[in-house]
Parts: C-alpha cells; structure tokens; sequence
C-alpha cells in the first residue's frame, strides 16, 4: 500500500528523498523550491506550428518569416553548426590523446604526491603551499579557524538532512562563497558526522535510562543521526572514558 503523502505548515515544504517537512527559508527548502520552479519551466515548453518557431525568452510562438523568427532560426542554426564543430573536435581530441598520456600520469603523480603530506605533532597541513606549518602560529591558526569554519557549516546541513551528497555540501559551499578546496572536504565531512554522533552519544549517556549499546543506537535512529556500528563501538569507548 503506497504511503499517504506527508501534509507540511504553510512556512514548511516536503523533502520527498527523507519524506519530512523542512523550512522553505532553509537551504534544503530553498532548494526544492528552486527544483520544482525549474521542473515546472521545462514541463511547459511550447509548441509550435510548422510555420512558427518558440522565442524561449517569451514562451511564445513567432513567424519564422519574421523579424524576431528569422533570428531565431538563424541562432537555431548556429548552435547546431557548432554542435557538429564540437563532436569533430572531440574526436580528433581522442585520437591526440595517446600522445599526453605522459602528461597525464605525470599529473596524477604529482596529485599523488600532494595528497600524502603528512605533517608531524603540533603541525598543520598549509593548503596553499603544501607545507606543514606550526598549528599555534598565525597561519597555523588562521587555517584552523578556516577548517572550523566550514566544518560548523557542513554540521549545520548534516542537521537539517543526513542524505545530503558530498556533491550538495559542496555545491551550499560554492553558493556561501566559501573556499574548501584543498581543506580536504571529505575528512571535514567524516570528522562533522563523527563530532554530532560524538555529541549525541555524551548526551545519552548522561541519561540514567540509556544502559546498552542498543538503547543508544535505538535513540540515535529516532534522531536520524549518521553512524555505523564500528565507529559508534569507538565513540561510545572514548566517551565513557572521558566521564
């Protein structure tokens, strides 16, 4: 029997991918809005008749014998004389490119290379230059504060929806004009997930109810809080030994 669709408050919409209601003010709700007005957009499309074409920037249909539909057909052609330019281009591209396959592992050496610096005790990694610097330093500090920055915003989204893609973060971070690349994005996330679930199972903990492991992951599903079992026997060890 298929589920009965969720009713919202009017300051609410429906997130269909977790089937709850999120504030249209907030980035998710912002974004479905912006989804379903797009969706609506490209539904609508015109037609035309055979002696008409679609002038996309009213939605209405023209001459093509026309001022404004001569124009059109003019611009229709265009796109598919370099539609055809482009595929030719593609192909002599290919076949080009057995001749940069050294470049290309050259590259993939040199990303290989940038991305297993590791920096010793009391040190942090500088995105901009590659080097370790000292933590308690002004860069040092400066990209900590940069790290917690985007991690406070990363936790933030995790909050309102845990089905949130790495591509999603990354796409609210572009909107904020927040700069994450070479921060290492995806430890940021995996720490963010890792510091909610650290919050929740303290909290649960404290509670004299809570007494297995089952009772803290039956809560934590109620929460909709992103675990896995290995990391949560970790957290819940390292919790208990700070109490």
């Amino acid at each position: 029997m298929p589920s009965q669709k969720k009713k919202c408050k009017s300051d609410e919409i429906l997130n269909r991918e977790t089937n709850r209601c999120v504030k249209k003010t907030g980035i998710i709700g912002k974004k479905i809005i912006k989804d379903l007005k797009d969706k609506k957009k490209k539904s609508k499309k015109k037609e035309c008749k055979d002696d008409e074409i679609l002038n996309t920037e009213t939605n209405r249909c023209v001459k093509r014998s026309g001022t404004i539909g001569k124009r059109l057909v003019e611009i229709e052609k265009n796109k598919s004389i370099s539609k055809k330019r482009r595929t030719r281009s593609n192909r002599r591209s290919n076949r080009r490119s057995n001749n940069s396959l050294n470049n290309i592992e050259t590259a993939k050496i040199d990303k290989i290379k940038k991305a297993t610096v590791i920096c010793e005790k009391g040190k942090i990694l500088n995105p901009k230059t590659n080097r370790c610097v000292r933590i308690n330093g002004p860069i040092g500090r400066s990209i900590r504060d940069k790290i917690n920055n985007i991690k406070e915003i990363v936790k933030e989204l995790i909050h309102e929806s845990n089905t949130l893609t790495k591509r999603d973060i990354k796409n609210v971070l572009r909107d904020r004009n927040v700069v994450f690349e070479g921060y290492g994005i995806t430890d940021i996330i995996i720490d963010s997930i890792d510091e909610i679930l650290k919050e929740n199972v303290s909290e649960l903990l404290e509670n004299d109810d809570i007494i297995t492991r089952k009772d803290i992951k039956r809560e934590l599903d109620k929460r909709n809080v992103l675990y896995s079992n290995r990391k949560l026997k970790t957290i819940i060890n390292e919790v208990t030994n700070e109490l």
